[in-house]
């Protein structure tokens, strides 16, 4: 995500910016985060304790 818009995280992938901000809710669910940057945080800590 690097700090990318969703409209622009939706260009790179070809999809629409709604389905990317769905995406964003079920992961901020999932996590139990609340924001994008806590989002990259969590995602970050996971993938180093892979």
């Amino acid at each position: 995500m690097r700090g990318f818009s969703n409209k622009r995280i939706a260009s790179e992938l070809n999809i629409s910016p709604r389905t990317v901000e769905s995406y964003i809710s079920q992961l901020n669910l999932k996590f139990g985060v609340t924001c994008k940057s806590e989002l990259a945080y969590r995602l970050n800590i996971e993938a180093i304790n892979e």
